[in-house]
């Protein structure tokens, strides 16, 4: 076998992608065009012409490289690209030939370092140049699935997704302005069917920061009936907070130069949105069953603010009894105004229980900075 060192005259060849082009140094051999190399690779299984599988790092122009020609055959083979050395034989042109996903592209402009196996696995390092573009990353694949991690600026993101795409999670760089997802420093959770964020041992936070807009829960899911995929589900469009062994908390606040002055707390049922030019398409249905309902298996109370005696309304699931506690209680009706029982009584001597807040975890959470 006889080695040789060579220059890379060409990496494209419009007849065998995996060709390449030397000049071996001190020979006529071939003249300044050069001879052909056939790239060679560790591991490929799809035969000439493709490019193969396994490892390929194809050098560029004007890359000083190291080809063989074995005893037995008159070809010669690349062997590998000599560093640490420079020649000045050629000008530094094109970039040199990839192997990502199909040689027979002849993309000049793309530089390529990738790993497959017979199967559709592939890991890729990427560059593509121009004089408009230049675009740069990684990508690891085992064929529908893939992680890609794009360095291009304004670009920069890493992109988590599976088969179709329509299950994804997409973590967007703060420079990232193109494309149609969700803008720059964003991160998309998508799932095609459920999508499930659990802790097993610790706690599970959905925050917004101080410079942040807003947190938003909602279900787009159409009624029975409406929906043919959710058609055997009938809590479909249902959004649903639980807690098994505790209590819900939601708080408001209201302080500072930067607090909303009409802060609180609103529950909608069963309201008619406005609409500022109709659809005649949409037939029109008002909600029938718009209701709100708390429920409570002892004590179900409403409490406002103020100095004690707190005003409110407190209705006791043990006897029975409602009360309704105020300095001024107005009861305002364009109809009648109908009050039935056993007994009334006006000005009664016995005084219902006091409302008075029921103990709450509220004050066991950490303080709000600020706050006090």
């Amino acid at each position: 076998m006889n080695l040789y060192t060579a220059v890379v005259t060409s990496v494209s060849d419009p007849l065998d992608p995996t060709l390449i082009w030397c000049r071996i140094l001190g020979s006529e051999l071939g003249a300044d065009e050069g001879i052909p190399v056939l790239y060679t690779t560790p591991f490929s299984r799809n035969g000439k012409g493709n490019g193969g599988g396994g490892l390929t790092a194809y050098p560029t122009r004007g890359d000083l490289v190291l080809i063989a020609q074995a005893d037995n055959d008159v070809t010669f083979f690349y062997m590998s690209t000599i560093t640490g050395l420079a020649t000045s034989s050629l000008e530094n042109g094109i970039t040199n030939y990839p192997s990502d996903k199909d040689l027979a592209s002849h993309d000049i402009g793309k530089r390529t370092i990738s790993l497959r196996d017979n199967v559709g696995g592939m890991f890729a390092l990427v560059e593509k140049s121009s004089d408009l573009v230049k675009k740069s990353y990684a990508v690891i694949s085992n064929g529908p699935e893939s992680i890609t991690l794009n360095r291009q600026y304004q670009n920069e993101s890493i992109h988590l997704r599976t088969r179709g795409g329509d299950t994804q999670i997409r973590m967007n760089g703060p420079r990232k302005f193109s494309g149609v997802d969700h803008g720059p420093g964003s991160l998309l959770v998508q799932g095609e069917r459920n999508t499930v964020l659990k802790s097993k041992k610790g706690n599970v936070r959905v925050e917004a920061a101080a410079e942040a807009r807003s947190i938003m829960i909602k279900n787009n899911a159409q009624f029975i009936g409406m929906n043919v995929s959710n058609a055997t589900d009938p809590f479909s469009g249902q959004v649903t907070v639980e807690s098994l062994y505790n209590q819900i908390c939601l708080r408001t606040y209201g302080y500072g130069q930067f607090s909303n002055p009409n802060n609180g707390i609103f529950l909608q049922a069963g309201l008619t949105p406005v609409v500022a030019v109709p659809d005649p398409s949409v037939k029109a249905r008002y909600p029938l069953g718009g209701a709100i309902q708390t429920h409570a298996a002892n004590i179900n109370q409403v409490i406002a603010g103020g100095p004690t005696p707190y005003p409110g309304v407190r209705v006791d699931g043990n006897t029975g009894v409602i009360d309704i506690q105020g300095s001024v209680i107005n009861l305002n009706a364009i109809g009648a105004v109908n009050i039935n029982g056993l007994s009334i009584n006006m000005q009664n001597d016995v005084a219902g229980a006091p409302i008075t807040p029921l103990p709450t975890n509220l004050d066991a959470q950490p303080p709000v900075p600020g706050a006090g």
